[in-house]
């Protein structure tokens, strides 16, 4: 016990040389004074005013030795200190926010000029120039470019005729009025009669594929335009037989491609366009009878879908019969082209082309991706043309082709665009 009063004595006089060090305010010079607080043990009071005054961190050149060990406070239990609002001074009293004066705020100003300047003028700037870059670089790539020049190029039997066809393609796509010129229709027809003069090689050796791809660019040129000047010289090309000629098969598709193009760019301007021979052309080269090659068949459908009519109505109906038409690709075409016609034969076919796992058109392929490229190709054709049908008004009945599109949405490992696509068609479905 006298071990225990001589450490209280010896810990209070410690504490009491660390206060008297300092310069105390008056709020903790009231604490040491004994005026707040029923602190019952003279060490404990000092103590806690010790660590407040630390806590408040004034400046201090007593040691750190001085101050109570965590041990010790652990075993201090004081009793809270209660202060009574008379022993605080106004000055130390909290302000309410309704006191604090206006000029505390910071003053309101109008935007200046260059406020003005960095939040508009500088953006608009920049977009500008963005713009300005683009028509730039557009002018320099078409910089030079003259759809006459390649003419005469090819006319007058350059190298790199092939190339200049192609670039002549891409020139018609980006000029509306060259389209139109019935003269320049006429020199494109003009330079692919001269070249089926020629005779057509069987190989794959450089002269040959380039000439391949010559007469397929001007095909493809013909069928740009928005004048029929060039469908006589295309007819005669989709109606030559292949004899069994890789090459020659792949002129008649481009062909036979370029007739569906030029029929629906020529109903542009003229609606009821109409050839009689045309028509009896794709009848032909789109039976089984008179056609043995599949691709020729399917090209044909896709063509008669374009021409339209009771006589191709009839003959796509036929094609969407497997026992009729046992090409997967020309049933497929055959009932896209019904879609567009209005027509609800094709929907069974339909139903198979948006089938997730198809397989009657990818039987023919041997790589798999391939085979899962080729799928979703006719998974997308499937869906547009039952957005064709919907479009056309026709009055059917939707429940089996929602099933079927909600199905394949529904399908794991499907493309982001196929399920896209899907969902858009889906909703036009339920609406």
């Amino acid at each position: 016990m006298q071990r225990a009063h001589l450490f209280r004595g010896k810990l209070q006089g410690s504490l009491r040389g660390l206060v008297d060090g300092f310069s105390i305010p008056p709020k903790l010079k009231r604490l040491r004074t004994g005026s707040v607080g029923p602190w019952r043990q003279p060490p404990v009071r000092e103590c806690m005013l010790a660590i407040a005054w630390a806590k408040a961190g004034f400046p201090s050149s007593a040691p750190h030795r001085y101050l109570p060990t965590p041990a010790l406070l652990t075993r201090i239990r004081p009793t809270p200190v209660t202060l009574r609002m008379s022993q605080i001074s106004p000055s130390d009293k909290p302000r309410s926010d309704s006191s604090l004066p206006d000029d505390l705020l910071p003053p309101v100003e109008p935007p200046s000029a260059g406020f003005i300047v960095k939040l508009f003028l500088v953006p608009a700037i920049i977009v500008c120039l963005v713009v300005f870059v683009v028509f730039a670089f557009n002018w320099l790539v078409h910089l030079g470019s003259n759809p006459q020049a390649y003419l005469d190029d090819m006319e007058r039997g350059a190298a790199n005729s092939w190339q200049r066809a192609h670039d002549f393609v891409q020139e018609l796509r980006g000029r509306p009025e060259l389209r139109k010129d019935e003269k320049v229709a006429a020199r494109v027809a003009k330079l692919l009669d001269g070249r089926l003069a020629r005779e057509l090689g069987t190989g794959d050796q450089k002269a040959t594929a380039d000439e391949v791809q010559y007469r397929v660019f001007l095909c493809k040129a013909l069928g740009e335009f928005e004048v029929p000047t060039g469908m006589p010289i295309l007819m005669r090309v989709a109606e030559t037989p292949s004899g069994g000629n890789d090459n020659q098969l792949v002129i008649r598709l481009a062909a036979v491609e370029s007739l569906a193009l030029l029929i629906d760019n020529v109903r542009k301007s003229n609606p009821d366009f109409a050839d009689p021979k045309l028509l009896d052309l794709l009848l032909e080269i789109s039976s089984r009878q008179s056609e043995p090659d599949g691709k020729v068949r399917s090209r044909a459908a896709f063509a008669l879908g374009i021409y339209g009519g009771d006589q191709a109505v009839k003959r796509l109906e036929e094609m969407t019969d497997a026992f009729r038409e046992p090409y997967a690709d020309a049933r497929f075409n055959a009932a896209i082209g019904l879609a567009r016609l209005g027509n609800t034969a094709g929907v069974p076919i339909l139903l198979d082309m948006l089938d997730p796992e198809q397989q009657a058109g990818v039987e023919s392929e041997d790589d798999e991706n391939t085979k899962a490229y080729k799928r979703h190709l006719i998974q997308v054709n499937g869906l547009r043309a039952v957005e064709l049908l919907i479009q056309s008004k026709a009055s059917f009945d939707r429940s089996e082709l929602k099933k079927a599109v909600q199905h394949l949405r529904d399908a794991p490992g499907l493309p982001t665009g196929v399920k896209l696509k899907s969902q858009e068609v889906l909703n036009m479905l339920e609406a």
